[in-house]
């Protein structure tokens, strides 16, 4: 969850991919693994900088449509959750590994005798983030733990030179942020003064008083308020002012009679199941399929799976609360969410404002 405060501190992206490279740099057992020629390849690789600026093979294998850390991490979360839904063939998919060609370069492509494994792999990363990591009870720890590590920055208890990376990555950073492990931030702020909100937050979190799913705002919520083109904006969560978010879970708060330390808006877009990627991305965001003789198509184009025609995703706001059980009812959920519903409308007409606008 650090990224996500390190993208809402800095206003960046791909933060942690920046991060990652610096380790590779300036961490002297790494380095002196590596070398010191690998190391900086590696770490352009990462951050996408020099050679990692354009897609290859090595690129799809770090940072690609089916790359290494999925393989790695679906199985392993799927392991220590308990669950099944991430659970694929990796011994096929590594055996069906190919280096292919297009007209960008290199790409990592898979032999169509392991099609059906690449399937599975994306299948289970549909059922994961589906079952897993979008579950009501993960998001509302995420947004708590970022809520709490926010709050801990403006409130000095975390160093903001750590949370918000500057733009070169040296190895004093590296150093100070290695430092910062789950354990070091986590018990920061559990031992924070009882006026603290970054210590109210995390004691909430460890003590499991968590934020609920209380509220979910659909496309047609929206269009009833504002028309088609206002509501789509409203589901998109790209650069949304920081300002006007806070602005509306205060707004959420009055309404509902709480707090607005324990309200929270959520941006949910859960994909069709049936599309292997979104069909708005790049090229370099297709996993492709090789036969024998070097022929190359992409997965949705020989998929009986990932190939038919689909319905789009399903987007919805949420609106987590620690709602009153006393005083929580049908008729105040209803009033809740009108509110709900004008002030993410809010926050999408601030977000079309030009930079450097009245907001």
């Amino acid at each position: 969850m650090s990224d996500s405060v390190y993208e809402i501190l800095t206003a960046g992206h791909h933060i942690h991919e920046k991060i990652s490279a610096g380790i590779v740099r300036h961490h002297s057992a790494i380095r002196q693994a590596l070398g010191d020629d690998t190391a900086e390849w590696v770490a352009q690789l990462l951050e996408g900088s020099g050679h990692g600026t354009e897609r290859s093979v090595e690129r799809d294998i770090v940072a690609g449509p089916a790359d290494v850390d999925k393989l790695d991490y679906l199985l392993r979360d799927s392991h220590f959750c308990g669950v099944n839904y991430g659970r694929f063939d990796i011994h096929k998919v590594i055996e069906s590994a190919r280096r292919g060609a297009d007209d960008t370069g290199s790409v990592l492509a898979f032999h169509r005798d392991g099609i059906y494994a690449v399937e599975e792999l994306l299948l289970a990363r549909h059922h994961m983030h589906r079952q897993v990591y979008g579950h009501k009870t993960r998001v509302a720890t995420d947004q708590m733990l970022v809520r709490a590590m926010i709050f801990g920055v403006e409130e000095g208890l975390l160093p903001r030179d750590v949370f918000a990376p500057p733009v070169d990555i040296g190895a004093d950073y590296v150093s100070e942020y290695l430092a910062w492990d789950d354990s070091a931030v986590i018990n920061r702020l559990a031992q924070a003064p009882e006026s603290s909100l970054a210590g109210q937050v995390m004691r909430a979190l460890i003590e499991r008083r968590l934020l609920r799913r209380s509220i979910d705002i659909t496309l047609e919520d929206f269009k009833r308020e504002a028309g088609q083109r206002l509501a789509v904006d409203a589901l998109l969560p790209q650069s949304l002012p920081r300002d006007a978010v806070a602005d509306a879970e205060k707004q959420i708060a009055e309404a509902s009679g709480m707090d607005p330390l324990w309200v929270s808006l959520h941006w949910e877009n859960l994909q069709s199941p049936l599309r292997a990627t979104d069909p708005s991305t790049s090229d370099d965001k297709l996993v492709y399929i090789v036969d024998d003789h070097g022929q190359m198509e992409s997965l949705e184009d020989v998929s009986e799976i990932f190939g038919q025609p689909t319905v789009g995703g399903k987007q919805t706001v949420v609106v987590y609360l620690r709602p009153n059980p006393e005083t929580w009812n049908k008729a105040l959920e209803e009033s809740v969410k009108e509110v709900a519903v004008a002030a993410v409308i809010g926050i999408a007409q601030a977000a079309r404002r030009p930079r450097g606008g009245t907001q």
